[in-house]
C-alpha cells in the first residue's frame, strides 16, 4: 500500500514534467512571434522618427500613426496571450505540487495513526523533503519561462551578428 502511494506521487511528478514539456513546446513559437512583432513596432517607430519630414511633407501623419497603433496592438495582444499561458502553467504546477503534498500528508497521517510511522522523524521530515522538492519543481517551472524568453533573445542576437553587411568600407 505504501508503494502505491509512492507510485502516485511519482506519477504526479511525471505529469508535471509532461505539462512542462508541453508548455515549452507551445510557447516557443509564441516567443518567436513576439520578438518579430516587437521588432515591427520598433521598426515602425524608427522609420517615422527618422522620416518625419517626409511623413509631414506628404500628409501621411494619420496613416503612419494608424500603422504604428496596429503594430503596437498586435504586439500587446501577443504579450497578453503569453502572460495568460504562463499564468495558467504556473497555476497548474502549483496545483500539482499541492496535490502531492496532500497525498503525503493524508497517507502519512494514516500511517502515523496506525503506528507504522513516527510523526516527528517520519511524517514531518518526509513532508519537509517533499516541500523542498515541490519548491524546486516550481523554480524549474519559472526557469522554463525565463529560458523561453532568453532563447528568443539569444536567437535575435545571433541573427544580428550573422547578418551580412551590405555596405563595405573601401580598403584605404
Amino acid at each position: 500500500n505504501y508503494l502505491n502511494h509512492c507510485y502516485l506521487v511519482t506519477v504526479l511528478a511525471l505529469l508535471l514534467a509532461f505539462v512542462s514539456a508541453g508548455y515549452a513546446k507551445r510557447l516557443r513559437p509564441a516567443y518567436d512571434r513576439n520578438r518579430k512583432l516587437y521588432d515591427g513596432v520598433l521598426r515602425t517607430l524608427s522609420e517615422n522618427l527618422q522620416g518625419q519630414h517626409v511623413v509631414k511633407g506628404f500628409g501621411l501623419g494619420g496613416y503612419e500613426n494608424e500603422k504604428f497603433h496596429r503594430a503596437n496592438d498586435e504586439y500587446r495582444h501577443q504579450q497578453r496571450w503569453i502572460f495568460r499561458q504562463t499564468s495558467m502553467y504556473s497555476s497548474i504546477v502549483g496545483f500539482l505540487t499541492q496535490i502531492n503534498l496532500i497525498i503525503v500528508l493524508a497517507f502519512g497521517g494514516y500511517l502515523v495513526i496506525k503506528g507504522e510511522m513516527l510523526l516527528g522523524t517520519g511524517l514531518i521530515v518526509f513532508n519537509s523533503l517533499l516541500q523542498t522538492f515541490s519548491n524546486k519543481v516550481v523554480e524549474m517551472a519559472n526557469l522554463a519561462t525565463a529560458l523561453q524568453s532568453s532563447r528568443t533573445a539569444a536567437q535575435r542576437v545571433i541573427e544580428v551578428l550573422d547578418a551580412t553587411l551590405d555596405i563595405h568600407s573601401a580598403p584605404d
